[in-house]
């Protein structure tokens, strides 16, 4: 379990200094960069690690899903620079900060007016709004509930859905959450990429032919790595697929461009799954940002799940 979560926060902190590149345009090196995109020295996590760590401990401490909860910490994260790798708060998604300014907005407003204040869905639900955000973070779900499948996947859409509430988003968090859960109970590689009997349970279209495995065949040219939740997720999936280690992919996928940091996050969370903690090269761990805040968040949830099941 700690393998899926600290597998998605280095590959972050791999991936982020290639962030926004066109592929072709630049070389990957096999250790931690300098991030010159966000001014941020080596081993600086992104705001997929920050959200991760959020909802990491909110689990870890309510013990329980609560939405409400991890909003306040995302909104803390995106005012106070909570769990970030920096003093503040950097590298936000559009859909994300909307949804997080929309709580802070009716909390304050609350507050002026002196009435209690009442959380509601504040994820935005519009097809433009599909972005990654929802799934970049996701791993602690299934981590949670990693005895009961059914939760586990019902409850990463429902983490999805805190800021991400489009179909296409909770549909992917949906598989993300599926895949993660069968790895982290002995599933191979090739059996969490035969998603074909979860193809049902999802409705988009391009969550089904994912589900299908049509990117399987697909060429690097093929796969694109935009910000778009579908494309993420199939470009992680892809990776996963080819991938021979957590190393060799993590490396192929930063060299693709574009949203390199959640990409790879994304396929670290599968990764460190399969393949645990052992595979993410030392140097990497060694290297990385705010590592006790890591580990003990990290640690916290996984002893609440054991705990919980």
């Amino acid at each position: 379990m700690m393998g899926s979560l600290l597998g998605g926060i280095v590959a972050d902190a791999l991936g982020s200094p290639y962030q926004f590149k066109e592929r072709g345009s630049y070389s990957v090196t096999p250790d931690m960069e300098y991030c010159h995109t966000y001014s941020k020295p080596p081993g600086s996590f992104t705001d997929d690690s920050s959200m991760m760590l959020c909802l990491a401990e909110s689990l870890a401490t309510q013990r329980q899903f609560d939405a409400a909860d991890q909003m306040e910490r995302y909104w803390r994260w995106l005012t106070q620079g909570y769990m970030s790798s920096a003093p503040y708060a950097f590298d936000i998604g559009g859909t994300t900060k909307n949804s997080i300014a929309g709580y802070g907005h009716d909390k304050k407003h609350c507050e002026m007016l002196g009435k209690p204040f009442q959380f509601k869905a504040y994820g935005l639900t519009h097809y433009t709004s599909s972005g990654n955000g929802g799934i970049m973070r996701l791993a602690p779900v299934p981590v949670f509930y990693h005895t009961n499948h059914a939760a586990a996947v019902e409850h990463s859409r429902l983490s999805s859905a805190v800021t991400h509430a489009s179909p296409e988003c909770l549909d992917s968090a949906a598989l993300l959450g599926h895949v993660i859960h069968r790895l982290l109970n002995g599933a191979s590689k090739h059996e969490a990429c035969d998603n074909t009997e979860f193809e049902p349970l999802v409705a988009s279209p391009k969550v089904k032919a994912i589900c299908q495995g049509t990117y399987k065949t697909k060429t690097r040219d093929q796969i694109s790595t935009s910000g778009y939740v579908i494309d993420s997720l199939e470009a992680a999936l892809w990776g996963l697929f080819h991938a021979t280690d957590y190393e060799a992919g993590v490396m192929t996928l930063a060299a693709m461009g574009l949203d390199t940091d959640t990409v790879c996050c994304i396929f670290g969370q599968m990764a460190g799954a399969l393949w645990g903690v052992s595979a993410i090269p030392e140097r990497w761990r060694a290297g990385l940002a705010c590592q006790d805040t890591v580990h003990r968040v990290c640690g916290d949830l996984v002893r609440a799940s054991c705990e919980r099941a």
